[in-house]
This record gives C-alpha cells, structure tokens and sequence, in this order.
C-alpha cells in the first residue's frame, strides 16, 4: 500500500507544482510554467551527474551534505522574491496585503 501512495505522489507532485506556478503567474503562464519546468530538466540532469561526481571524489556523507545545502538554498531562493520587495498577496476583500 505504502507503494502506491509513493509513487502516485511522485508523479502528481509536477502537476501540482506548474498548477501553482501557474495561478501565481496568470499574465504569463507560458513563461513561467517554460522557466520553472526548463529548471527541473536541468536539475535532473546536471544533480545526479554531481552527486556521483562528488562522491566519487570525497565521500558520500560529503555529497549528502551537499545535496542538503542546495535543498535548503533553494528553499530559500524561491520564497524570496527577485526585486527584493515583499510578496503580496490578494486579500479577501480583493485589495492587496503586503505581508
């Protein structure tokens, strides 16, 4: 049972993620979901060619610690915004919270 649940969870976690990529960005949809999804081909890429790279040279506790440095980097990097500004969103009443 735990299987199933596991793998339809990842293969519904990218569907859920360009939904939200998508209702944040309603002017350009097509940009956003292209950028966000070009940054996960990349990363399923260039992450696993690291990882072996890194582990080949130093030691798996190395690259496990690495991978979880870039994890929390990119926790980071997306809930920060790139003008530096605060995020705003709507509030109930259709004017906009900063916050």
């Amino acid at each position: 049972a735990a299987t199933v649940v596991v793998f339809c969870t990842g293969w519904a976690w990218p569907g859920v993620f360009n939904f939200a990529v998508v209702r944040r960005n309603p002017d350009a949809p097509a940009v956003a979901s292209g950028i966000t999804g070009s940054g996960q081909f990349a990363g399923g890429i260039v992450g696993p060619l690291g990882f072996g790279a890194l582990v080949e040279r130093t030691s798996y506790q190395v690259a496990w610690m690495s991978a979880g440095v870039c994890v929390c980097l990119a926790g980071v990097l997306v809930y920060t915004p790139p003008d530096g500004r605060p995020r705003q969103r709507p509030c109930h009443g259709g004017e906009w919270d900063i916050g």
